[in-house]
């Protein structure tokens, strides 16, 4: 395997692993606002249980938005190193430095809503 398929295998590998826990994180914030919507306030065990998976959660995303942005500026090092680069691998470095930046602000956006999760149910 050459440089560039393993950069691109070890993007790929962690965008899945990124799906994948979004759709967790999904589930566990529509948990919390359905207690919150319904007037049901959650019980102190229910709260501590949820603050727990949904803060394991985050932090596994938050560990996964940081590997990704190395894997990034691997593809980046690569589209700049004037290697050649096959049609169906090829993409424009600005759109991988704008996936890059996305990625940054997801993190502080995760950051921001672990804190708020922290408040409301801490």
């Amino acid at each position: 395997m050459n440089e560039l398929d393993l950069a691109w295998d070890t993007f790929d590998f962690y965008t899945m692993e990124i799906s994948c826990y979004e759709a967790e994180y999904y589930i566990n914030t529509q948990t919390i606002n359905n207690f919150f919507d319904s007037n049901n306030y959650p019980h102190k065990d229910q709260r501590k249980r949820l603050l727990e998976k949904s803060n394991k959660c985050m932090d596994t995303l938050l560990v996964l938005y940081k590997k990704q942005i190395d894997s990034i500026s691997d593809l980046i090092k690569l589209n700049e190193s004037g290697i050649e680069i096959p049609p169906e691998k090829e993409i424009d470095t600005s759109s991988l430095i704008a996936l890059k930046n996305i990625t940054s602000t997801l993190i502080e956006e995760m950051r921001i809503h672990k804190n708020e999760i922290k408040d409301l149910l801490g």
